[in-house]
């Protein structure tokens, strides 16, 4: 059957997606709406500070833990700081939010303990052991 346009309309799914789309979208708004509502109390709010708060340290952390890495090798390569290469130091810094994604899925439910943290200095000195098995697409 032709939509109001008059252009043909794509067939519908086994399941009849077309006809739930009103529904989803309401069920999407109302969502939404109640996420914002429950946020707007104050302990709701203080609560989602404080775990954008723990992230961003488990970040840095995860970064240092990169940069610990790269001076790590450049130590025992018998190399100074100042013969450090800043590029070399940027590449970790561009990944950063690959490796930071697995470590926050697991513990953004979790409690905030100190595990945590040193998972957190891990996954960024193993970053490329984390890194290793990616390949390009043929």
């Amino acid at each position: 059957m032709p939509s109001r346009t008059g252009e043909p309309r794509p067939p519908e799914g086994a399941d009849g997606e077309r006809e739930n789309e009103p529904e989803r979208r309401l069920s999407a708004l109302l969502q939404l709406f109640l996420y914002w509502r429950d946020l707007a109390t104050p302990s709701a709010r203080a609560e989602f500070l404080r775990t954008l708060a723990f992230g961003f340290f488990l970040l840095g952390v995860m970064v240092g833990g990169m940069l610990a890495r790269y001076f790590w090798e450049l130590f025992q390569s018998g190399r100074s700081v100042a013969e450090a290469d800043p590029t070399l130091l940027v590449l970790p810094l561009v990944v950063s939010l690959m490796v930071f994604y697995p470590l926050w899925t697991m513990v953004s439910g979790a409690t905030k303990n100190f595990f945590a943290i040193v998972a957190a200095f891990q996954n960024g000195f193993f970053w490329q052991a984390l890194l290793s098995g990616i390949r390009p697409f043929p």
